[in-house]
């Protein structure tokens, strides 16, 4: 058979494959290979499975403690969480749509609130600081704001006639904006003497704002009633008052009615009051830990969104005051699920290994992602099985059963065979030769040499198969994190900062640099790991992106897969560590999704 190109190949080898399905075949293998080979497009990975969190696309990341729920016009429910993505969902808590709003301006910090206007624009404040507007469908329409204007823009609400609204709880004070971002007034709208402020909304004639550390709601006359800003009443505060006594509330909402509900975060309720005379009606049946934020849809459902008592946070819906349905929540520890899964690896029968940072474990799962066993306990003495959050974040299985799990702090690498049986201590604390400070990552090599990124003595670090030291260079003033090494002795390593991924021979003489910083084709935004297939072909962990992307052996950008976050099967919300089989399936680890997933080349 005579190629006459890469197209003319894939149509081929497809057409051969199909007649040749089920039929062990030499050709076959080698049409494959020339298939592997070729440039791609995301659609020739395709989702096989998952496993880990039993409701992934519904896990809200909640780094900084803060989560938001809102509500826009139609009735549609949004929840805004950490990892910088608003999900929509229908009234019934099924998804929508996910708007991943880094990718949309490169931006990659912790996201406060968002709210809607007459129009269905979105309006979303972040700690760059900044607004930022988008129309219906998620794109990026303007921007405003810097540190000169604000400190902490962590609530956002706008009215009926136009006017935005942002609380700046670092700077205690209220803006207000046109919905182009031009300041409406000289100087702040109000700091009617608030305390950290962190809520807020309205109901098109006034304004309500959770002042959060003085544990009362301040009532004020909207921008059109009263430009100066003028405070019509409080309630609240340390002293019961109507009813009520708050204790550092963060959200509060106002329906149709003209009642209000009131995040208390600290107490852990929600609670409905009065919005004229703030006088208590009733305290919402949920159980909540660390509510703050709350919002009514347009058929007066009440939905709460808390940190559910740890990282991942839920929603709540109340009709009547009642709890009707919730998703979300935290993670499991059960067998099988995963908490903050960072590095993965496989051994040569297909079997997965997954650093469970907060369960402090490693737990292995067949190539189906069936449970198999788990090992390791919570510990910070340098004692046998014992990690300190989970180990670290790359592992590695060597191709005689040796499994590699590095421990950045504890500063040392555990070895253990694939029943979790432990070893040795392939490196201890400490900045002499063959010692390591906050390994992050370990590769193997196919001669059974490791590599160690010793990142806090800024290093690579080199043991041969039998465990003694061999050689070591220099990394300093370089973030690396993952590390993987190819079979001609190539070891490929992603920078953070530079957004590169930096190649070197194995003993340490630099190459060249993989990537540049960007969202296109072959760029990346904060790679965090690397692994490599058969062929040489270099898969990285385009975090910032949410997405996988593939280079060939030269470094030419060959492809990238994985969908928009909370899309469905397939999707990347942080994708993490990275493995590869010998059949070029693709393992990739997403903390916050809490997920495992693996992808299947699509010949």
């Amino acid at each position: 058979m005579k190629a006459t190109g890469i197209v003319a190949r894939g149509i081929v080898a497809a057409a051969l494959i199909a007649g040749l399905a089920g039929c062990p075949s030499p050709l076959l293998t080698a049409i494959k290979g020339e298939i592997a080979k070729a440039p791609f497009t995301g659609a020739k990975y395709n989702f096989l499975r998952q496993w880990g969190n039993p409701t992934p696309q519904y896990s809200f990341y909640s780094s900084s403690g803060t989560l938001q729920v809102k509500a826009d016009t139609a009735g549609y429910v949004y929840v805004l969480d950490s990892s910088a993505r608003v999900r929509k969902f229908d009234s019934s808590g099924s998804l929508i749509k996910t708007f991943n709003l880094n990718s949309s301006q490169g931006l990659f910090g912790s996201f406060y609130d968002m709210a809607f206007d007459a129009s269905g624009n979105m309006y979303v404040t972040n700690s760059v600081p900044q607004v930022q507007k988008y129309d219906v469908n998620g794109n990026f329409l303007v921007s405003w704001g810097s540190s000169t204007n604000f400190s902490t823009p962590a609530g956002i609400t706008v009215d009926s006639n136009g006017y935005v609204y942002v609380v700046d709880s670092g700077n205690n004070n209220v803006q207000v904006f046109d919905t182009s971002g031009n300041p409406q007034a000289s100087s702040p709208w109000t700091s009617a003497s608030l305390s950290y402020p962190h809520g807020i909304t309205n109901d098109g004639t006034y304004v309500y704002i959770a002042d959060t550390s003085n544990n009362r709601i301040v009532k004020m006359w909207s921008y059109t009633n009263a430009p100066s800003g003028t405070v019509v009443a409080s309630w609240g505060g340390a002293t019961t008052f109507n009813g009520i006594t708050l204790s550092g509330p963060m959200g509060v909402t106002i329906d149709s009615s003209l009642n209000m509900y009131i995040a208390d975060t600290t107490r852990n309720r929600t609670i409905e009051t009065n919005n004229t005379t703030g006088a208590y009606i009733a305290t919402l049946t949920g159980t909540f830990a660390s509510p703050n934020s709350v919002v009514v849809d347009t058929a007066g459902s009440v939905y709460v969104v808390d940190n559910g008592g740890a990282t991942f946070g839920r929603v709540q819906k109340f009709v009547s005051g009642s709890l009707v349905a919730a998703w979300g929540g935290t993670p499991g520890t059960g067998n099988g699920l995963v908490d903050f899964p960072e590095g993965v690896a496989l051994d040569s029968s297909g079997n997965v290994y997954v650093a469970d940072i907060k369960n402090n474990r490693i737990q292995k799962f067949d190539p189906s992602g069936n449970f198999l066993l788990q090992w390791g306990i919570f510990g910070s003495a340098n004692g046998q099985f014992e990690f300190s959050n989970g180990g670290s974040f790359g592992i590695a299985v060597d191709s005689s059963g040796k499994v590699y799990v590095p421990d950045s702090a504890l500063s040392r690498v555990q070895v253990f065979d694939t029943s979790g049986n432990w070893i040795k201590i392939l490196a201890g604390s400490g900045t002499g030769t063959g010692l390591v400070s906050s390994p992050e990552s370990v590769a193997v090599d196919s001669s059974g040499n490791v590599y160690v990124d010793d990142s806090g003595n800024g290093r690579i670090e080199v043991f041969n198969s039998s465990g003694y030291y061999v050689t070591q260079w220099s990394t300093s003033g370089l973030f690396i994190v993952g590390i993987c090494v190819d079979s001609t002795g190539h070891l490929y390593a992603p920078e953070l900062l530079s957004n590169t991924i930096y190649k070197y021979d194995t003993r340490g003489n630099f190459i060249t640099k993989i990537g540049s910083v960007g969202s296109g084709n072959g760029q990346l935004f904060f790679p965090f790991d690397a692994a490599v297939d058969q062929l040489g072909n270099l898969y990285v962990t385009d975090l910032g992106n949410r997405r996988v992307e593939k280079f060939d052996p030269s470094g030419n950008y060959m492809g990238s897969f994985g969908s928009a976050p909370g899309a469905g099967n397939g999707s990347l919300a942080f994708p993490v560590g990275i493995a590869v089989n010998s059949s070029g399936q693709v393992v990739v680890s997403d903390v916050a999704g809490n997920i495992i997933q693996e992808f299947a080349p699509a010949f």
